[in-house]
């Protein structure tokens, strides 16, 4: 039981974590198919337009965002944050009822989660390439270090909506199916496989309620599925280019890991 609780909290952590930087990976076009459909450069610009803009996006450094999580199925309720910066840092942080805080975090280098289940830990492998995708501070600008190709692939419905299927290739190999919304623009979701303790666990994550938060427009709901549980982020508030670069400094306890490669016996520094 520890063991299937400690896979679904951090994919939970990972989803949020993967959307932080300001909307999601995507890459350098690719053309449509030999149907009547956008190419994937196109779909990636009219996000941005819809968003507030490349050039605003570039004069970004960092983000902070809070809110509130619901397990609507298990009656959870509990908060987060979200650190995000440049060029490749991020933060989450959980607190859930009943179950307590949890974080997961990568600094451009070292990625580590911490787990009221199961305790700190350093992430590697395939799940540290994830992570390290995932904090790409410019993903939504699709740099070519980070993704090889996005291909418009089908016009669908998604969450209710008319909406355009591409599937993304990562420069790391990663692979990822994301909806943009025919009408307005806006990335709609995402699914694919992700990296997890447990395994490889195939994971929706649906974007709602697309509003301004100061200059830039943000989904205001971010739903995740994976195995058949959904976790709501209702995202209440946003803040731009107010952190500084110690913010992502991993905690005591993850330092203390790295220097001796072994948890010691007693917590550096409480974290729970």
């Amino acid at each position: 039981m520890v063991t299937r609780s400690h896979g679904r909290l951090t994919r939970r952590i990972r989803a949020l974590a993967g959307f932080l930087a300001l909307g999601g990976a995507w890459g350098a076009g690719a053309s449509a198919r030999e149907q009547d459909l956008p190419s994937g450069a196109s779909l990636v610009a009219k996000h941005l337009a819809a968003i507030g803009g490349a050039d605003l996006v570039r004069a970004t450094t960092s983000l902070r965002a809070t809110g509130v999580t619901e397990l609507p199925a298990q009656n959870i309720r509990g908060t987060f944050e979200v650190l995000a910066g440049r060029p490749a840092k991020a933060i989450l942080r959980l607190e859930l009822g009943g179950i307590g805080k949890a974080e997961s975090g990568y600094n451009g280098t070292v990625g580590w989660m911490l787990d009221p289940m199961v305790g700190p830990s350093i992430v590697t492998g395939p799940q540290l390439d994830e992570m390290r995708n995932d904090a790409h501070f410019d993903a939504v600008l699709h740099p070519p270090d980070l993704v090889k190709s996005i291909t418009t692939i089908a016009r669908v419905e998604f969450d209710g909506r008319p909406a355009f299927k591409t599937h993304v290739v990562f420069v790391s190999g990663q692979t990822r199916d994301q909806f943009f919304d025919a009408e307005r623009g806006y990335l709609l979701g995402f699914s694919g496989d992700s990296q997890t303790p447990m395994g490889v666990v195939p994971t929706t994550v649906t974007l709602r309620d697309y509003k301004a938060f100061g200059a830039m427009t943000h989904p205001a709901r971010l739903i995740q599925a994976a195995m058949g549980v959904e976790q709501h982020f209702i995202f209440e508030t946003y803040e731009y280019n107010t952190l500084k670069p110690e913010v992502f400094d991993p905690p005591a306890i993850i330092r203390a890991i790295m220097k001796t490669d072994a948890a010691p016996a007693q917590p550096v520094e409480p974290w729970r």
